[in-house]
């Protein structure tokens, strides 16, 4: 389930509202194992942005938490995680636009094994100087 929130802060010039949604490529993703020394695994996958409420605004943060799944549930946070991510001058998204974004989440968990659920929430600050969020969970195998 996704999750928007907008409407925190700056000063409105018009009826639209950024809104935002989010979508994952592929949901589930496969992990496999990392070359990069602390991390065990890397979850590559493609999110998806689309603005629905007719106003623009550019990216300006991200949150990326990974959580064991201990038989199809959450489990306790990963051990270490680091994320590779896209170079915030190219985080803009127009009015009813969409952006891409690749990612690759880099993990370990303390079971050893590579199951886990990635949360990811994107910040954005829309063309009012408002803040907006959106925020959803993809399954890694």
């Amino acid at each position: 389930a996704t999750l928007g929130l907008s409407g925190c802060g700056g000063e409105s010039t018009d009826d639209a509202t950024m809104v935002l949604a989010m979508s994952f490529t592929p949901n589930p993703t496969m992990a496999v194992s990392s070359a990069s020394e602390g991390h065990d695994f890397v979850a590559p996958y493609q999110v998806t942005l689309t603005e629905t409420g007719g106003l623009g605004g550019a990216l300006s943060d991200f949150n990326i938490v990974v959580y064991e799944s201990v038989d199809g549930e959450q489990g306790p946070l990963a051990e270490a995680s680091d994320n590779l991510l896209l170079d915030f001058e190219s985080g803009r998204i127009e009015p009813r636009g969409t952006l891409n974004l690749q990612l690759n989440t880099l993990y370990s968990l303390a079971s050893g094994e590579k199951a886990a659920f990635i949360d990811v929430f994107v910040f954005a600050i829309d063309d009012d100087g408002f803040t907006t969020q959106v925020g959803d969970r993809l399954t890694v195998q």
